[in-house]
This record gives structure tokens, C-alpha cells and sequence, in this order.
């Protein structure tokens, strides 16, 4: 779950490596490729500076749910 301003969005967290470890109060938003430096700013211009972010995990109806 993202909240950013007035939007919330759900959002797939994915480590390639050292993403979560050691800096566990930072995620990186994906935006996708750029060709330049000037094309990265138009994609990234209206993203917020900074946004909520929290883990919504499914709970099983029952236990008998969980194999």
C-alpha cells in the first residue's frame, strides 16, 4: 500500500539484491527506463518527494487454509 498526496496505489515490492538491507526506511520507486537525463525528469516530475508506504498481507480464512 502507497499513499502519495491524495492517491493510494498497491504496489509490488521486489529486492534485487541489497534493496531492503541494510536501509530498511527507504524503497525505491520504479518508474521504468528513461533515454536521458532530461526524459527521467519529465517521467519523475509529478512523483511526490516522498509518500506512506505499508505491507498489507492476506489473512487466511481459516487454518485449514494454510498447506
Amino acid at each position: 500500500w502507497i499513499q502519495a498526496e491524495q492517491n493510494s496505489y498497491i504496489g509490488v515490492l521486489g529486492d534485487t539484491g541489497g534493496a531492503f538491507q541494510p536501509n530498511l526506511g527507504q524503497l525505491d520507486w520504479f518508474i521504468g527506463m528513461a533515454r536521458d537525463k532530461k526524459h527521467f525528469y519529465q517521467r519523475t516530475a509529478a512523483l511526490p518527494q516522498y509518500a506512506k508506504v505499508g505491507i498489507l498481507i492476506r489473512k487466511a480464512s481459516s487454518p485449514s487454509s494454510y498447506k
